[in-house]
């Protein structure tokens, strides 16, 4: 491939973000110096992730009294691996949807690609493939930047039923048979598919004591409330971050890199739209230590998405795929199903991602409580990553 934009692999930025709605009560009674994440981070791709996580959960929006969860990082990886292939102004749409920054777009595009590289055995497994129909004949060059990129590549020659059986079966091994099946079928005209698929397993740093939860009214945007049951810390140290409205809390896990960050507001039920002005505090910086309790009812979240249309309204263009014989194809879905659940002892999250492309036309589609809707991340504070976000108008 002689057009297409060759990427220097950089350090790693990888962030998962999780953004929901459920409730917290924490009680702040001292802060102590704000926490900062370790020096290998890279500030740019936390910021430019909390900024896509929230961009992309009002994009998803239908209904303002609905949960909306989907994760940025597992989106953001799939579409750096289109990045490989891409003309300039394809890269450049893939960059602005993203919301990263123009001048540093294509090192963090390689960053998401190297999240992917092969590591010892941790609570975050990342990876992305391709599928490729053999009529694209993709050159020698390209098929290198996919070896270096740590893009597994499946041996079919045809995007037909065997294929689906693969890309199905690779995305339940990664998740760990979280998401048994990401595609229900082969699309019709597909010859390209960008795969990312990651899984998340931790215990919490501190545990809930499950002999303290216990049920606790959660207040609804219309102001009635329903009786939901809660997880609660008991007096402690922790991270929160405050301004005139909003209360957040940052939960870490045992494995010190990742934490659940929680938004909510301290008096009123907000909708989504209202979380904007504190959207940056989903990258998990910022936040003071101080003494305080939290609560958090136990959270099982899912979804099956087609980001297709939020991307684009983000920016993102369907043609503008180079390096193959014949004619481009464009991109015509983006499909993406997710999960999570956590409860007195820890979090799990699994996500997975498919970029389609085909020949066919394409289709343009303190007091910290939160019992009341709120914004949630799950962070890689090392690499940035936020791997799911979402609101939850009612958990």
């Amino acid at each position: 491939m002689t057009d297409a934009p060759l990427h220097r692999r950089t350090l790693l930025r990888a962030a998962a973000l999780l953004a929901a709605s459920s409730a917290f009560e924490t009680s702040m009674f001292c802060a102590a110096k704000a926490e900062t994440p370790a020096a290998s981070s890279l500030p740019s791709l936390a910021a430019s992730q909390a900024a896509f996580a929230f961009k992309l959960a009002k994009a998803l929006e239908t209904d303002r009294n609905a949960n909306v969860v989907s994760s940025p990082a597992s989106a953001a990886a799939a579409l750096a691996v289109i990045a490989l292939f891409a003309d300039e102004q394809l890269t450049q749409s893939i960059v602005a949807a993203l919301s990263l920054q123009p001048n540093n777009g294509r090192r963090d595009l390689d960053a998401l690609l190297l999240a992917a590289k092969p590591t010892e055995a941790g609570p975050l497994a990342l990876a992305n493939s391709l599928a490729l129909d053999a009529s694209l004949k993709p050159s020698a060059s390209l098929l290198g930047e996919f070896k270096q990129a740590h893009v597994k590549l499946f041996d079919d020659k045809a995007l037909d039923d065997a294929a689906l059986a693969h890309i199905n079966g690779w995305v339940s091994e990664v998740t760990h048979g979280r998401i048994p099946k990401l595609l229900e079928s082969m699309p019709d005209g597909a010859v390209l598919i960008a795969l990312n698929a990651l899984h998340f397993k931790d215990r919490w740093q501190t545990a809930f004591d499950p002999a303290k939860t216990e049920p606790k009214a959660f207040m609804r945007l219309d102001g009635s409330t329903v009786e939901k049951t809660f997880m609660h810390s008991g007096p402690r140290s922790a991270l929160f971050r405050s301004d005139d409205r909003f209360i957040a809390a940052r939960l870490p896990f045992a494995t010190a890199r990742f934490a659940l960050t929680v938004i909510t507001t301290k008096r009123e039920p907000a909708p989504l739209k209202d979380f904007e002005p504190v959207a940056a505090w989903l990258s998990g910086d910022g936040f003071e230590r101080g003494e305080g309790q939290i609560a958090i009812p136990p959270l099982a979240l899912s979804a099956q998405l087609e980001l297709k249309p939020a991307l684009n309204a983000l920016g993102l263009k369907d043609d503008g795929l180079i390096g193959f014989s014949g004619r481009p194809p464009s991109i015509t879905a983006i499909a993406q199903r997710v999960d999570f659940t956590a409860n007195e002892d820890g979090a799990e999250a699994a996500a997975a991602t498919a970029v389609i492309a085909s020949r066919s036309a394409s289709t343009r589609y303190t007091n910290f409580i939160a019992d009341k809707p709120f914004l949630l991340a799950l962070n890689d504070r090392t690499t940035g990553l936020i791997l799911l976000s979402g609101y939850v108008a009612t958990p």
